[in-house]
């Protein structure tokens, strides 16, 4: 990952977790998952950098690390407590939310402008039928 480390850069490193099986799509059978890894950094802007550099090569697998055995998708994530945990997924969900509630109202808005502004007078002193396309361009970009 072009991330140089040296042994003080790391704190500890350990195995948590139960092994997983996951279902293959292909297959019915199951194969075992290697247990997560867990490493504790000496310093914060290493774990930082290390995390940037991880959200760049979103995709990495297990072979381009150089691991042996079957190539696995390698994911980086921020250990949280279980109290974190709750909040971010409680976040997440309060966002969905919010984003569902803005696009409705963009979506009224427009409908709204389109009935009431498009062949009105108004519309008309506006110039709303030769903005409107400007608008939704500046939109899609």
């Amino acid at each position: 990952m072009d991330m140089p480390l040296d042994e003080r850069d790391i704190v500890s490193v350990e195995r948590v977790g139960a092994t997983k099986i996951s279902q293959e799509e292909s297959t019915s059978t199951g194969t075992m998952r290697p247990r997560r890894v867990v490493f504790r950094f000496t310093r914060r802007t290493t774990r930082d950098a290390l995390l940037q550099k991880a959200r760049e090569r979103r995709g990495l697998t297990s072979a381009e690390l150089g691991l042996e055995g079957a190539p696995l998708h390698v994911f980086f994530n921020e250990r949280l407590t279980r109290l974190n945990r709750l909040l971010s997924a409680k976040a997440r969900e309060d966002l969905e939310k919010f984003c569902d509630i803005t696009n409705f109202a963009t979506e009224f808005l427009e409908d709204f402008n389109d009935r009431h502004l498009g062949s009105s007078e108004w519309g008309k002193m506006l110039g709303y039928e030769e903005i409107k396309p400007k608008l939704s361009d500046k939109e899609n970009s």
